[in-house]
């Protein structure tokens, strides 16, 4: 459930991080960077990817893993179409590490 949960937020987030304009993405990027106190230099596009992602993940608001598990065992079919399928993998990988 773990790692549907966090497909889920993936997901989501992504779906806002898309719906964003080049510019305001850019400007968020600046906010984050300023919060964590990062100098003038240049960064890098994974940086700017993860700087991105902390303040939307701060911004969009996600219920809690055990909001989401209650919600999601009572109407599965409703969460199905906003997972991306990540959780698949992942869960074939945990089950490989506990073989």
């Amino acid at each position: 459930m773990r790692a549907k949960y966090a497909d889920y937020c993936s997901a989501q987030l992504t779906e806002v991080f898309l719906s964003l304009s080049e510019e305001r993405i850019y400007e968020i990027v600046e906010e984050e960077a300023r919060a964590q106190e990062f100098g003038q230099e240049r960064l890098a596009f994974q940086t700017m990817v993860r700087l991105a992602t902390k303040r939307l993940r701060d911004s969009v608001p996600l219920p809690d893993f055990e909001t989401w598990c209650r919600d999601y065992e009572a109407a599965p079919e409703e969460y199905e179409e906003y997972l991306m399928g990540l959780w698949r993998q992942r869960s074939d990988e945990e089950a490989r590490e506990t073989d």
